[in-house]
């Protein structure tokens, strides 16, 4: 469905996009019948995008330290690339989970 053949992927009529946090703020800049998912005011705004990425970032440079150094030992590669492959699976999961946390911490239901 992507050139990129990842998930999550969504199209919405002739429109596809994939990563899930673009996805996300689509889906709310689309389809929300207000502002209160992802607010309009660039401060306001910029407080769930803090949250929104900050696994990218502060969160994404240590765990890739911890994987690039577990791929350095050849007889576990193989079994150490399914791990991993598992594991960014589910840190797309709990990307999203989180963002849900923020929203329902701030009174905001979806």
């Amino acid at each position: 469905m992507n050139p990129q053949h990842t998930i999550p992927c969504i199209r919405d009529g002739d429109f596809v996009l994939s990563e899930s946090r673009a996805i996300a703020c689509y889906i709310v800049d689309c389809y929300a019948q207000d502002d209160k998912l992802y607010p309009r005011d660039p401060k306001v705004r910029a407080q769930v995008d803090h949250r929104l990425y900050f696994d990218i970032g502060t969160l994404m440079k240590s765990l890739a330290s911890v994987m690039v150094s577990d791929l350095v030992w050849p007889p576990q590669f193989l079994q150490s690339v399914t791990q991993k492959v598992s594991s960014m699976v589910m840190y797309e999961y709990v990307s999203l989970a989180l963002l849900f946390l923020h929203l329902k911490c701030n009174g905001i239901t979806i």
